[in-house]
């Protein structure tokens, strides 16, 4: 792992390399191709951190960047993030825009590919909005907390109350766990705005992305999401949802059918 005082330090290198900056982790190679693949991760692990999705990805025409929820780093305690900003930790958004731009100008690249499944799709949805760039988010976590969707199990109003996760139904299964807000709660950290948990509101805030795609399976608890997502796109065209209808006893882990994220990254890739 290097550490970075400035991401001038940044060589181009056809091997990725595993590099820090203001906290922030990050594995990368640096070529000059068309394209920039920004991945981020879903369920973490601090038994492995730093976590970096699409860590054996590669493409001809673009360079991989994959980047860790530093919030992992941390609460070790956690298990899923979201990449939020919180008070003690601020500008991890602010900071990976900084690390992505500067990447893009040196690697000369025309776009921007944000690419997560899970919980990290938030991130790249929001990012994508910002930057105007290319959104690809399967099985994804798109409006987490709102007034008219079902609230996502960590941050429904009682698990908020309780300070652990509680079912949406009587007869829901779950386990009794802490939940993010809890934990960094306990650490004396808050959470910055709740408004970040709706994808809707960075459409509000900063435009569209250029454009979205998302996949899920129709009978995942991320469809209802997407579907909601869609709507705020009226007639615009820049937005594909693709839903998967094969059965399956395990929807939130087959959004794809007959293909995985890496293959539709690719396939993306060559439509551009």
């Amino acid at each position: 792992m290097s550490f970075l005082n400035s991401l001038d330090q940044l060589k181009h290198s056809n091997k990725k390399k595993k590099y820090t900056y203001k906290n922030i982790s990050f594995l990368t190679n640096i070529e000059k191709k068309d394209y920039l693949v920004v991945m981020f991760h879903g369920i973490s692990n601090i038994n492995i951190y730093p976590v970096f999705r699409g860590y054996d990805y590669y493409f001809n025409n673009a360079n991989v960047l994959s980047i860790t929820d530093p919030l992992v780093k941390y609460y070790p305690q956690l298990k899923i993030g979201w990449y939020l900003n919180t008070i003690k930790y601020p500008k991890t958004t602010e900071t990976v825009i900084e690390i992505v731009k500067h990447i893009k100008k040196i690697c000369n690249s025309k776009k921007i590919i944000f690419v997560s499944n899970c919980s990290g799709a938030l991130f790249a949805l929001k990012l994508s909005c910002m930057l105007n760039e290319i959104c690809l988010i399967a099985n994804p976590h798109t409006i987490i907390k709102s007034s008219d969707c079902w609230d996502h199990y960590h941050w429904n109003d009682e698990s908020l109350e309780k300070g652990y996760r509680m079912p949406l139904m009587k007869e829901d299964n779950y386990k009794k766990v802490n939940i993010l807000n809890e934990i960094i709660k306990k650490n004396d950290d808050k959470i910055l705005s709740f408004n970040d948990l709706d994808g809707r509101n960075y459409f509000k805030r900063y435009g569209f992305p250029l454009y979205l795609l998302g996949y899920t399976h129709k009978n995942d608890y991320t469809a209802k999401w997407l579907i909601k997502i869609k709507e705020c796109y009226n007639d615009n065209k820049n937005i594909k949802i693709i839903f998967n209808d094969v059965i399956t006893n395990k929807p939130h882990h087959s959004p794809f059918m007959n293909s995985n994220l890496r293959n539709e990254v690719n396939i993306l890739l060559n439509e551009l």
